[in-house]
């Protein structure tokens, strides 16, 4: 998701922890093993200790910041989840919204028998609001039809937007980033 220093000389890094690293190669049958769950990973380095907590309740994975937030102490992360609490191999159908400062989440589920991709952040116009102001864009396609939408959410309330059937299934993609305009 991201990581940052404090000043008192910690590193903060915010990542999925899964108990064994297992993308499909593993598993029989292919399935990735998407047993992971947000944790936040504190390190002193001072004394060479590391903590670590598990910060949100849903399991998932693809964890990110805005990218304005990178490399910086951050309030809000986001991160493919599945809603029922179970995994379900790389079936993301929701994402998940972590409040770091209040210790909060919430979770938009994009519907039944579909399956998200990691959701890009895209910063609000003019750049000047908060941390979160902007929106969540993400392929989210439906397993029995095989079609796929453009999912937009606020990414203060994951509030929808919008949803846009694109005109052919778009495959199934890892990652993803948001450029505001081409030069």
């Amino acid at each position: 998701l991201n990581a940052f220093s404090t000043s008192d000389g910690q590193v903060v890094v915010d990542a999925c922890r899964l108990p064994r690293m297992d993308i499909g190669l593993e598993s029989e049958g292919g399935a990735a093993d998407a047993n992971a769950w947000l944790h936040r990973y504190t390190i002193d380095v001072a004394t060479k200790q590391v903590r670590y907590e598990q910060v949100a309740e849903l399991p998932g994975d693809f964890p990110r910041v805005p990218a304005a937030m990178e490399g910086r102490q951050h309030r809000y992360g986001y991160y493919a989840t599945f809603s029922s609490g179970r995994p379900d191999g790389g079936s993301f159908d929701s994402v998940t919204k972590v409040d770091f400062t209040s210790g909060t989440e919430s979770t938009h589920c994009y519907g039944t028998q579909v399956v998200a991709g990691e959701a890009v952040f895209a910063p609000g116009p003019d750049g000047s609001g908060g941390e979160d102001e902007g929106w969540l864009l993400n392929f989210v396609t439906d397993r029995r039809t095989e079609m796929t939408e453009f999912v937009v959410l606020d990414a203060a309330t994951l509030s929808e937007v919008a949803r846009v059937q694109m005109p052919e299934r778009v495959p199934f993609g890892f990652h993803g980033n948001w450029l505001p305009a081409s030069v």
